[in-house]
């Protein structure tokens, strides 16, 4: 890849990119080997094999491959030369490798997958299906499947999901002395629209990092939510602020900074 293929890796358009140049099919196999995690307002770009795209064979004309070099975002286009003519072949790795490098890169965004996560299945039997990570274990996530026939929970290996990307937003409230004894989450009037507009229900189930505590009173009149006086005092810590914001569920889920 070029330094605008670089780019394209980081904004997340290399790969569509490639589809369309190459007049390749939404199916036809494309690995960037890595990905771009957006959490809050925290974005980082995680790589196996910089500066590398890897696009399966195939395609009629080969020179399609080649044709790319004619792009910006394209360096070179890997190849050997022979014969007496000097005839251009593709250079080709076989798919064990392939599979052998996606499933590092998921081992590395494995662990980044959290509780509440909107994820894609992109390997084996739920390859292509969305869900929500309802549970972690050493090698699994156990993932929320909302179908149309039926809702299902399953475990399915870290090495085969990837996080959706999005944009979420979140309220950042200053943690108040006397909130953090008594196990409160309080805010003061300046919150008080964007907690109505955040939480418009009077309740709320809310998750505590990741752990599930239930569900919340808001109470608007007194400008807070209790939350638990023995989990507020151990997890806040020394921490200034709490991080309030919203799973795929809708659930409310608390961290701190």
């Amino acid at each position: 890849m070029s330094p605008l293929g670089e780019i394209k890796v980081e904004d997340g358009s290399l790969e569509s990119s490639l589809r369309y140049d190459l007049k390749a099919d939404a199916d036809f196999p494309i690995f960037i080997p890595a990905t771009t995690i957006k959490k809050g307002h925290r974005t980082s770009t995680v790589y196996l094999l910089e500066g590398y795209a890897f696009v399966a064979s195939g395609l009629t004309p080969e020179t399609k491959y080649f044709r790319l070099e004619n792009k910006p975002y394209v360096e070179q286009v890997i190849s050997t030369q022979s014969g007496p003519y000097q005839i251009r072949t593709l250079n080709v790795i076989p798919d064990i490798q392939i599979r052998d490098l996606r499933r590092q890169l998921q081992d590395i965004i494995g662990a980044e997958v959290s509780l509440g996560d909107k994820i894609q299945v992109v390997e084996g039997t739920y390859r292509g299906l969305e869900g929500v990570v309802e549970g972690k274990g050493e090698d699994l996530a156990y993932i929320h499947f909302s179908l149309r026939s039926m809702s299902v929970i399953t475990g399915i290996p870290l090495a085969f999901l990837e996080i959706i990307k999005e944009d979420h937003i979140f309220l950042k409230i200053p943690v108040t002395p006397w909130g953090k004894k008594a196990g409160y989450l309080m805010w003061n009037a300046q919150f008080d629209r964007a907690i109505e507009r955040f939480i418009p229900e009077t309740t709320a189930d809310v998750w505590l990092g990741d752990e599930h505590i239930g569900l919340k009173t808001i109470d608007r009149k007194r400008r807070r939510m209790y939350v638990s006086q023995e989990k507020v005092i151990t997890f806040v810590g020394d921490k200034e602020f709490f991080i309030v914001k919203k799973n795929p569920r809708g659930e409310i889920v608390i961290t701190c900074k």
